[in-house]
């Protein structure tokens, strides 16, 4: 077909390009398009090669540097959960994971500490496993803390998440609950002050919570 004959060629030109200019990533994302066309002509083998052999490039291109290869490890994750493919989709967000916490530590301001956990917490809700979504936002609220502060908004913002995911969990989780809510009042007393619009809500949702728990 003629479609695919050109999605071949944007394919090798994608390629040559990410072999000559190393951070060259500008048609990545048109990427999606090419394997949606696999996926409706029944070619999923071929969408999944595709993945690989491009992330197998930026290893190979940028061997000093992991966090340019975290795009391409997000890409081939997000192919396996569309698959169905937790196992592998999980081992390769994990990956990014640890690599945009290095990243974070040592101070790219582009490091990404949402896509993979978001991803991650995904895949824990559809396998139900809450104690992996607990360990997870608990993990990504360590390394923001490290880098931030335990007061900054990069916290509130993971620790908003926490305490969202703990009001599910039920009775035997209250107590974790609570000091989560607590925190989250404390963080935004400080940040927005004791009459913001910010700190009423959050001292709307403590009140909630104490009603639910009587």
């Amino acid at each position: 077909p003629e479609a695919e004959q050109y999605f071949k060629k944007f394919v090798e030109i994608s390629e040559a390009r990410l072999r000559q200019k190393t951070r060259d990533f500008s048609l990545a994302s048109d990427l999606g398009t090419v394997k949606d066309f696999y996926k409706q002509q029944n070619k999923i083998g071929e969408a999944e090669a595709m993945y690989k052999r491009f992330l197998a490039i930026v290893q190979e291109v940028i061997k000093d540097n992991e966090f340019e290869h975290g795009y391409f490890i997000r890409m081939l994750a997000g192919f396996y959960a569309d698959q169905k493919r937790f196992a592998e989709a999980e081992a390769l967000y994990l990956r990014d994971l640890t690599i945009q916490e290095k990243a974070l530590i040592a101070g790219n301001k582009q490091a990404d500490l949402r896509s993979s956990p978001d991803s991650l917490e995904r895949i824990y809700s559809d396998e139900r496993r809450p104690s992996e979504t607990e360990a997870l936002y608990r993990r990504v609220i360590a390394t923001v803390e490290q880098v931030h502060g335990p007061d900054s908004r990069e916290v509130l913002l993971t620790l908003s998440k926490l305490g969202a995911f703990l009001s599910g969990r039920g009775e035997q989780r209250d107590a974790d609950h609570e000091a989560v809510l607590k925190r989250i009042v404390a963080i935004v007393e400080k940040k927005d002050g004791p009459e913001s619009d910010e700190m009423i809500r959050r001292l709307t949702q403590l009140a909630q919570f104490y009603m639910d728990a009587s």
